[in-house]
């Protein structure tokens, strides 16, 4: 996703914030899940993943038009 230069601050800020929720979640059913159990994080998107410092959150990554694709 591209953005302009004007809102990179924000969306920076709203992307830190996913992150900062999506661990949280994580963290929270591993607590509540059988240790050999494994969390995975899947992002399904209509726009595609940003390779950034918080991409490492999400293991797959999935494009809607794929979930509905024959």
């Amino acid at each position: 996703m591209e953005c302009c230069h004007l809102g990179i601050i924000g969306y920076n800020r709203r992307i830190r914030a996913y992150y900062s929720k999506v661990v949280h979640r994580q963290n929270l059913l591993a607590e509540m899940i059988p240790r050999r159990a494994v969390v995975h994080n899947v992002l399904v998107t209509t726009e595609g993943l940003t390779y950034n410092e918080y991409c490492g959150a999400f293991q797959n990554v999935v494009n809607i038009d794929d979930l509905f694709e024959k």
